[in-house]
C-alpha cells in the first residue's frame, strides 16, 4: 500500500509538473501518450496538500498534509470529516513554509506515534512527536524532537 501511494503521489507530481514543456521534450507528443501513469481524483476539498503518508497498520487510510498546519484523513476512498492533527495556531504557511511532513513510528501500531515537520511562527523549522488515540493526534501529547 505504501509504495502504490508513493508512486500514485509521484505520478500526479511527475504529470503535472511536466505540462507542455515534457511534451515539446517528448517532440510534440503528449505525455500522457508516452506514460503508463494517469490522473484519478481521489479526494475533493483538500487545501493545499504537500504530502501524503499511510502505515502498514491502517491500509485503507491516506494522511493528506496540508500546507496550512492540517493532516485530513482519506478512509476507504472518502475524505473524513475533521482533522488528524491541527496545527494551525502553531505554523506559518506560505511558500515553502507550513507544515510540510508527517511519518509513522516503525512501532506505530503499539506506541502510536506521528512526527510532524514544520514552520513555527518566528520560522523555525520543528520536528515535534505526537501520540494518537488512532483517530486523531492529542494536542497535550506534543514533545520537540528538534529546533532549528
Amino acid at each position: 500500500m505504501r509504495l502504490l501511494a508513493a508512486l500514485s503521489a509521484l505520478a500526479a507530481f511527475l504529470v503535472l509538473s511536466a505540462g507542455a514543456g515534457m511534451a515539446e521534450r517528448l517532440g510534440g507528443r503528449s505525455a500522457s501518450s508516452t506514460s503508463t501513469f494517469g490522473l484519478a481524483v481521489v479526494a475533493r476539498g483538500l487545501e493545499a496538500p504537500v504530502g501524503i503518508a499511510t502505515t502498514p497498520s491502517e491500509p485503507r487510510r491516506l494522511y493528506v498534509v496540508e500546507q496550512r498546519g492540517t493532516v485530513r484523513v482519506i478512509e476507504r476512498g472518502r475524505l473524513r470529516s475533521g482533522f488528524f492533527l491541527d496545527v494551525r495556531d502553531r505554523v506559518v504557511s506560505g511558500g515553502e513554509q507550513g507544515l510540510l511532513g508527517l511519518a509513522f513510528d516503525p512501532l506505530y501500531p503499539r506506541n502510536r506515534f506521528v512526527y510532524v515537520n514544520f514552520t513555527d511562527r518566528e520560522g523555525h523549522t520543528r520536528i515535534v512527536r505526537f501520540r494518537t488515540n488512532g483517530r486523531r493526534a492529542l494536542p497535550g501529547s506534543a514533545r520537540l524532537l528538534l529546533r532549528v
